[in-house]
């Protein structure tokens, strides 16, 4: 990690369907070894943020290179790469760079398969008022993970807070049979349990319709430049997903 850099990373896993059998922390990565409660699939997961500086690319690509020899085992990486492939994944798309090339080069050389993105081809927006959009995050993966996985894809999901969208790798996985409704009757006894029931309904449904228009304002502005007023206006709806979702922890 470069000087001056402040960055959290965190890594979230559901134990009823993973197990965490080992773990390796470096400077621009962390990556879970995880065992499948359901099949007893060993894979590995790799969770980076890539320097922003060139001076230390070097040392990102050489780690991943270091985390492949590690394990045998099928192989996710995502997070924030800090850097694009193509000129095409930039608003501004200008000349191939050694950077990108580089970047393709790695990619070929750990025999990793880079997703198609669905929902649109930008993962970040920033830059003076917001007019810069690059495809920073990603998920790579071996070939023998994919086989593991059926239909996997990975899009983009509303960005309510961050400059970066949200990626969802779905690996297209279907549950298996309904899950049954529970209610219990006890609850119908509490003289302000219907109240308390609308209450929810109502702010799950406003945390919804704000979250609806700011992914409403994301998919104009991968097709155009939103103006002064366009830009208040989605960052008014963020402010009104941020406080319905305050509400719902407080109800």
């Amino acid at each position: 990690m470069q000087e001056g850099q402040l960055v959290g990373w965190v890594v979230i896993w559901d134990n009823r369907v993973l197990d965490l059998v080992g773990m390796e922390v470096g400077l621009f990565s962390i990556s879970c070894r995880f065992k499948n409660c359901e099949d007893g699939l060993l894979w590995t997961f790799t969770r980076v943020y890539g320097p922003t500086l060139k001076r230390y690319r070097e040392f990102f690509w050489e780690e991943l290179r270091v985390i492949r020899g590690l394990w045998t085992d099928p192989w996710c990486i995502g997070g924030d790469f800090n850097v694009i492939r193509f000129p095409s994944e930039r608003s501004r798309e200008g000349r191939i760079s050694a950077s990108m090339r580089r970047f393709s080069e790695v990619i070929d050389e750990l025999a990793l398969r880079d997703l198609p993105l669905q929902g649109g081809p930008f993962t970040w927006n920033g830059g003076l008022n917001g007019q810069s959009m690059s495809r920073l995050d990603r998920f790579l993966v071996l070939k023998d993970w994919e086989t593991h996985f059926s239909r996997v894809t990975q899009g983009t999901l509303p960005r309510p807070v961050s400059d970066h969208f949200p990626i969802l790798l779905d690996g297209g996985r279907v549950r298996r049979g309904q899950i049954p409704f529970r209610f219990e009757n006890m609850w119908m006894k509490e003289k302000r349990f219907k109240e308390m029931l609308k209450a929810w309904w109502q702010v799950g449904v406003n945390k919804r319709l704000a979250l609806d228009r700011v992914s409403f304002w994301d998919d104009q502005e991968r097709l155009r430049a939103l103006s002064g007023l366009e830009l208040e206006a989605r960052k008014e709806d963020k402010e009104d997903f941020k406080k319905w979702h305050l509400w719902r922890k407080f109800l």
